[in-house]
């Protein structure tokens, strides 16, 4: 197969060397040029795979800390109520815990797995809608 493929190139006229050497050195090209742009795409995935694991890392601490600081102050505004409930005449104030870091990191949310998410916004949310309305 090979010898007839050289043969029948060795016949070809002397302006098609030109064409031929033309036509292999622009697919070669064209080979090198895909496997780059290939290459350079997976570097880029490993790079935007890894920011976001540190991404999600990152909001997740967020979390934790932000809920961390909230569940002391309701535990022990619901041990003082059981230690001295409030006469049924009287009323009682509940202060309110501050969020500061869930607002900046909802556009993010999406990082966490979907588990996570059902798991930290429903407290999240009932105390946000309760007392930053």
């Amino acid at each position: 197969m090979w010898k007839g493929f050289w043969d029948g190139l060795a016949a070809l006229p002397q302006g098609s060397a030109s064409f031929i050497g033309t036509l292999t050195g622009s697919a070669l090209g064209l080979f090198a040029l895909l496997l780059g742009a290939l290459f350079n795409a997976r570097l880029n995935r490993r790079r935007d795979d890894r920011l976001r694991d540190e991404d999600r890392v990152a909001l997740a601490s967020a979390l934790y800390a932000e809920l961390s600081g909230i569940h002391p102050t309701l535990i022990e505004n619901a041990q003082s109520l059981t230690d001295r409930p409030a006469a049924p005449s009287e009323g009682f104030m509940v202060p309110g815990p501050s969020i500061k870091l869930l607002p900046g990191m909802l556009s993010r949310i999406g990082l966490l797995q979907p588990e996570t998410i059902r798991k930290e916004w429903t407290p999240t949310s009932l105390l946000s809608n309760t007392w930053n309305s």
